[in-house]
C-alpha cells in the first residue's frame, strides 16, 4: 500500500473544506491544514509534477491539463539530451515503450502510421521512450524495426530517465502507456495498453481542440 491514495485524498479533502469555510478564522486553520498535507506530500519522496498532483497520470486523472515535464534524458539516434520541450507548437504521441512488451510491439506499426501522417502535414510527432534499462537492446529494436521516430531513454540506472518516467506514470506501470500532448504543451490525455488507429486518433483530437 502506497502513501499517494491517501495524500491525495487528504488535499482533496482539504481544499473542499477550504472552499467552504464560511469565516475568515475557519480560513486560516483550513489553510493551514493544506500546507501540512501538502509537506507531507512533498516530504513522502514523491516530485510534485504538476500542482498537487505527483505526476501527469495522476493530474489526467483528476480533470486537469498539466504542462509537460522538461527534464532532459538522453536520447539515441540523436542529440545527447533531449527536453520535450523542444517539441513546443507541435502535436506529440509521447509513448513509453519497451522492447520486451509484447503489447509496445504490437502497437508499433499505428504509431508508425500516425506519425507519417503527423510529419505530412507538419503538425507533430510520436516520440517512443523506452523504459528499458539496457541501451543497446533498444538500439537492437530500432535496427530490427526500422523505427523513424524520435526515441528518448527513461532509463531507471539514471537519475534523469528515473526523474522522466516518474514525473509521467509514478510507480511502475503495464506498458504501454501513451500520452498526447497538444502545441501548448499541456498533456491533454493518455492511454494505458496497446491502441489501435481509431483510438490513437481520438487521443490526437483531444490536443486539437
Amino acid at each position: 500500500m502506497t502513501i499517494m491514495p491517501q495524500v491525495e485524498g487528504a488535499l482533496l479533502d482539504a481544499i473542499r473544506r477550504e472552499q467552504q469555510g464560511r469565516n475568515g478564522r475557519q480560513r486560516v486553520a483550513r489553510r493551514a491544514t493544506l500546507a501540512l498535507v501538502a509537506a507531507v506530500f512533498i516530504g513522502s519522496g514523491v516530485a510534485v509534477a504538476v500542482g498537487v498532483w505527483p505526476n501527469v497520470r495522476s493530474a489526467i486523472r483528476h480533470g486537469t491539463q498539466p504542462s509537460v515535464p522538461t527534464t532532459a534524458v538522453r536520447s539515441l539516434g540523436g542529440p545527447a539530451k533531449v527536453s520535450l520541450a523542444r517539441f513546443r507548437g507541435q502535436v506529440v504521441l509521447v509513448s513509453f515503450w519497451a522492447p520486451w512488451c509484447a503489447p509496445c510491439i504490437q502497437q508499433e506499426p499505428e504509431l508508425a502510421k500516425i506519425n507519417r501522417e503527423l510529419r505530412a502535414k507538419n503538425t507533430g510527432t510520436v516520440v517512443l521512450v523506452s523504459a528499458e534499462s539496457s541501451l543497446a537492446a533498444t538500439r537492437r529494436m530500432m535496427r530490427r524495426d526500422r523505427l523513424s521516430v524520435p526515441i528518448l531513454s527513461a532509463n531507471p540506472t539514471e537519475p534523469e530517465g528515473r526523474a522522466f518516467y516518474r514525473a509521467f506514470l509514478g510507480s511502475p506501470s503495464p506498458l504501454p502507456v501513451t500520452f498526447v500532448v497538444d502545441a501548448a504543451g499541456r498533456v491533454v490525455g493518455y492511454t494505458e495498453g496497446r491502441a489501435n488507429l481509431a483510438h490513437l486518433r481520438a487521443l490526437l483530437n483531444r490536443a486539437a481542440g
